[in-house]
């Protein structure tokens, strides 16, 4: 005759713990390491400034080898950077200081200067007179077709160079972050890239 026990059965503690995935116990956590996602960020993080000091010496090299050609323009670097952050539209000093990340005596000076050359022009706010806005000139379009030019031809000789397999990896590269980019500005409520600036880059590439 089998007794009955007198009261619950206690479990045995010198199993092995089970973690079943479709009902944890939360008691037990599977073989995952806790620093898994930390250890991921890290990676995720040098691979980011590893790809920028690339970046950056490929832009290093660019100057070095087409130096002459951007040395006819007449600015510098930094006063081409306003011309640069301008071609997006007229904005107020405030905005351009934040677009820079200078401090507004640099960026004052910056324009002062672009001012005098007539690539630039500066004018009140109607709205708030408080505020100057600031806005490129037609000679100061003229200029940034020029760099436009210099660029498009530079990186067309460079690309020429290179075999069919990495021109395919550049141009899928270039499209992940034209894709990235368009993410970001839809997710910031911004105008969408115009698709007439991106016909015919997708054509025979990977999705």
């Amino acid at each position: 005759m089998v007794r009955e026990p007198a009261g619950p059965i206690a479990p045995d503690k010198s199993a092995t713990p089970r973690y079943d995935v479709a009902r944890p116990n939360h008691t037990e956590m599977p073989n995952i390491s806790p620093h898994t996602n930390e250890s991921a960020q890290h990676a995720q993080a040098a691979l980011v400034e590893r790809t920028m000091v690339a970046y950056e010496r490929l832009m290093q090299l660019l100057v070095l080898e087409e130096g002459h050609d951007f040395g006819d323009v007449g600015i510098t670097m930094a006063q081409a950077k306003v011309l640069l952050v301008l071609a997006g539209g007229s904005m107020h000093m405030s905005e351009l200081v934040a677009r820079l990340r200078v401090t507004p005596s640099t960026t004052s000076g910056l324009v002062e200067k672009l001012v005098e050359q007539g690539l630039v022009s500066r004018a009140d706010d109607p709205a708030d007179r408080r505020q100057v806005i600031v806005s490129t000139t037609a000679q100061g379009v003229e200029l940034l077709e020029r760099f436009r030019e210099l660029n498009s031809r530079q990186l067309r000789v460079l690309l020429a160079t290179l075999p069919a397999t990495d021109l395919e990896i550049v141009e899928r590269s270039l499209i992940i972050l034209r894709d990235a980019t368009a993410r970001r500005r839809a997710a910031a409520g911004l105008p969408s890239i115009p698709t007439d600036t991106t016909v015919g880059i997708d054509q025979g590439s990977p999705q």
